[in-house]
């Protein structure tokens, strides 16, 4: 996998390749290759390529976890028939300070990361799905799982960045039946949850496919988790049947992400939705300076609000589908176009329109190779977003200066093209 490196082989007998318990503290793991670890036979036993255990202080970097036992297989079972004893790639258990630094993770099964009651987590450029690994991409069924169990064990100050998660799950094909666990790309719950952030990460999934499965790209449940925000992200042909971001906790901010759908067969999914009851606090809610494009032929909403007090604030956004305009929002069982969607008190200054991307693919058996920067036509986009103090650069980390674009990118002050302006001339 590498010259140089050095290869942790479990065999499919050891669980573990790093396991560290109880106090194994201030430990540097860099460039080894870690595979064909064993899944553990019952739910006593923690999972984890590497395994992070009531520990604190740990850098992993530039490693490579792939291949442990059953990662191929669509409902992988314990020896004792578990369902639960799949293996994770790195887990991360009641630990405190730690390091992800350019980790490649692919073909693994279950959970690429698991978060369980840590604090101070820091994830950043890293793959989850593969880089350049042929039928091997993907083959995980959650990227990133962030939780606790409330009480005592908490989890608090989580952040994701500069990082690529993709067609996590292509498995058998373009089936009915993919793996037996929901396909959410990053699920963040349980009690006590709180402070996560995701920021300039590109979610895609390369491949044409009819059959949705799994939640959402970005799932978020529980009462108990709050302030999360996600910022200058890339949402490309999502697989899951919602497609986007489900809300069904308090504080949450989406700012300045570009969402793309090329062909999703399920009537009524979305990019944004705002789930019913779960949501206590409706008015914590921003939804700011984002581009939805839709471009399947269905009625798949960009924003789908269930809470029936919502009471949020959503605008300078900008919305595009082809067809069946009078599908672009939802909101306590009726649709809405954009002019009646603004009649609701939505997206005062927000768009309709084709924000004209550099360059869209066709079809998304190539969406992971778009440019989705805004170009010269991009007139609505460039310099019409709200200004955000939490936002202070874009998905490159171009500032973000003066005025503010919409979408992931911003457009730099020495490239942007003057907006024409009317002249009377006598």
């Amino acid at each position: 996998m590498g010259a140089g490196r050095a290869i942790i082989d479990g065999d499919y007998t050891y669980y573990h390749g790093f396991d560290g318990q109880y106090d194994t503290n201030y430990i540097d793991i860099e460039y080894f290759n870690v595979t064909r670890q064993g899944r553990p036979n019952s739910d006593s036993l923690k999972s984890g390529m590497i395994l992070v255990h009531y520990s604190h202080d740990w850098i992993i970097k530039d490693c490579i976890l792939y291949k442990p036992e059953g990662w191929d297989i669509i409902s992988p079972m314990g020896a004792d028939d578990s369902p639960y004893s799949d293996q994770d790639g790195i887990r991360i258990y009641v630990s405190e300070n730690i390091e992800i630094d350019g980790v490649e993770i692919f073909a693994l099964g279950r959970d690429a990361i698991r978060v369980f009651a840590s604090k101070n987590v820091f994830i950043h450029h890293s793959d989850i799905g593969g880089i350049n690994r042929g039928i091997e991409t993907g083959y995980f069924s959650v990227a990133i799982r962030i939780y606790s169990s409330g009480g005592e064990y908490k989890t608090d100050n989580i952040q994701i960045s500069n990082s690529t998660i993709h067609d996590g799950w292509q498995y058998e094909g373009d089936d009915s039946a993919q793996r037996s666990h929901a396909g959410d790309w990053i699920h963040i719950y349980g009690d006590q949850t709180a402070n996560v952030i995701i920021e300039k990460c590109f979610f895609y999934n390369n491949k044409e496919f009819d059959n949705a499965y799994g939640t959402a790209t970005v799932f978020m449940e529980w009462a108990g988790t709050s302030h999360i925000t996600l910022k200058n992200n890339l949402f490309i042909n999502s697989h899951p049947i919602g497609g986007g971001i489900a809300i069904a906790i308090n504080h949450v901010k989406i700012f300045n992400n570009t969402f793309v759908n090329y062909n999703h067969t399920n009537e009524g999914s979305w990019f944004v939705n705002i789930k019913g009851t779960l949501v206590p606090e409706s008015n914590s809610i921003y939804i700011l300076n984002n581009i939805f494009v839709q471009l399947s032929e269905n009625n798949y909403y960009a924003v789908r609000i269930e809470k029936s007090n919502f009471s949020g604030i959503i605008d300078y956004n900008t919305y595009f589908k082809k067809e069946d305009l009078e599908y672009l929002v939802f909101q306590n069982g009726k649709s809405y176009n954009f002019t009646e969607w603004q009649a609701e008190g939505y997206d005062e200054n927000g768009f309709f329109g084709n924000p004209n991307f550099l360059s869209l693919p066709e079809t998304g058996a190539t969406s992971g190779e778009g440019k989705y920067q805004l170009s010269s036509s991009s007139l609505n986009e460039i310099g019409n977003g709200a200004v955000i103090t939490e936002v202070t650069d874009d998905f490159w980390s171009t500032p973000r200066l003066g005025t503010y674009d919409i979408g992931a990118y911003q457009t730099p002050t020495d490239q942007i093209i003057q907006k024409p302006i009317k002249i009377r001339i006598k």
